[in-house]
């Protein structure tokens, strides 16, 4: 509780600060912006990583072995779900909610305080031309028209998107629709009107 109180009061501080320098709209995206960097990444604290290996570890070892791949899963679990900044992610855009595993990146985003819901896809480029993203192989002809870029390793591009069920969204693409994985971190979405933070969501 003293914790929140004390990031609401950061929170404050900033505000004040951009509002000074900033019209509404970039106030507001300023304000997202500062409550997502700052939003503790609880997974990397040691006494949570301590109780996650519990969890996957048998408990004063008794000869049983200890799955290596459950470990890992678990690790890159801690350190997605820690994930705060995408530098090649545009200018002007909130970020609502992210996924992140082995190098593939999903944010929902909108832009302003009323734009329409996107989604940000960001993924490795495979042999052949192909882009990957989580368990989906495109071409780069699926994304034709949107803008797709890409800098030798990785590809990028931002994406209509439509929720389909509570929590569960899909990227529409020229050639049809495909399911986003999951979000696993849902930022405070402040009110339009700044007088605190707003939680749409338990996080």
């Amino acid at each position: 509780m003293f914790f929140r109180i004390r990031e609401f009061s950061r929170l404050e501080e900033i505000s004040k600060s951009i509002r000074r320098r900033a019209d509404d709209a970039q106030h507001y995206l300023s304000l997202a912006t500062a409550v997502r960097l700052t939003m503790p990444r609880s997974s990397l604290d040691r006494r949570y990583l301590l109780d996650a290996l519990a969890v996957v570890v048998p408990a004063g070892g008794g000869g049983q072995s200890v799955d290596a791949g459950t470990v890992g899963l678990m690790l890159r679990q801690a350190v997605s779900t820690a994930r705060r900044h995408w530098r090649r992610l545009p200018l002007g855009y909130t970020v609502l909610a992210q996924t992140f595993q082995h190098g593939s990146s999903a944010l929902l985003c909108a832009r302003g305080t009323d734009g329409p819901a996107l989604v940000w896809v960001e993924g490795i480029c495979g042999s052949s031309a192909r882009f990957n993203w989580f368990h989906h192989r495109f071409e780069e002809s699926d994304f034709a028209g949107l803008g797709a870029c890409r800098d030798g390793s990785h590809w990028w591009v931002m994406c209509p998107a439509r929720e389909v069920g509570e929590g569960a969204w899909r990227v529409v693409l020229p050639r049809g629709e495909c399911a986003v994985p999951a979000f696993d971190v849902w930022y405070p979405q402040l009110t339009q009107r700044w007088r605190g933070v707003g939680y749409a969501r338990n996080i």
